[in-house]
């Protein structure tokens, strides 16, 4: 996903930070290190919180911008992006 951001106007370089954090919580999550409470403590961190939304948005206007067709409807665009 990274590599493809650059022809969508965005940095992959700039990108790569957002995406370590995401991937490190994700990777805690599910290897079973990051419990509840710890969760919620990061979440409750605006850096890292902040950080997160950012990327997610970011992951999530990447696949629209790629997925013209099936977004369109929702978006009051025509067919095609359009």
């Amino acid at each position: 996903m990274i590599d493809n951001v650059n022809g969508l106007g965005y940095s992959a370089g700039a990108m790569e930070d957002f995406n370590r954090e995401m991937q490190s919580v994700l990777k805690s999550i599910a290897d079973g290190l990051m419990t509840r409470d710890m969760l919620e403590t990061t979440m409750n961190d605006a850096m890292v919180s902040n950080s997160l939304v950012f990327f997610s948005r970011m992951i999530a206007s990447c696949h629209i911008q790629t997925h013209p067709d099936h977004f369109a409807p929702f978006l009051g665009l025509d067919e095609g992006g359009g």
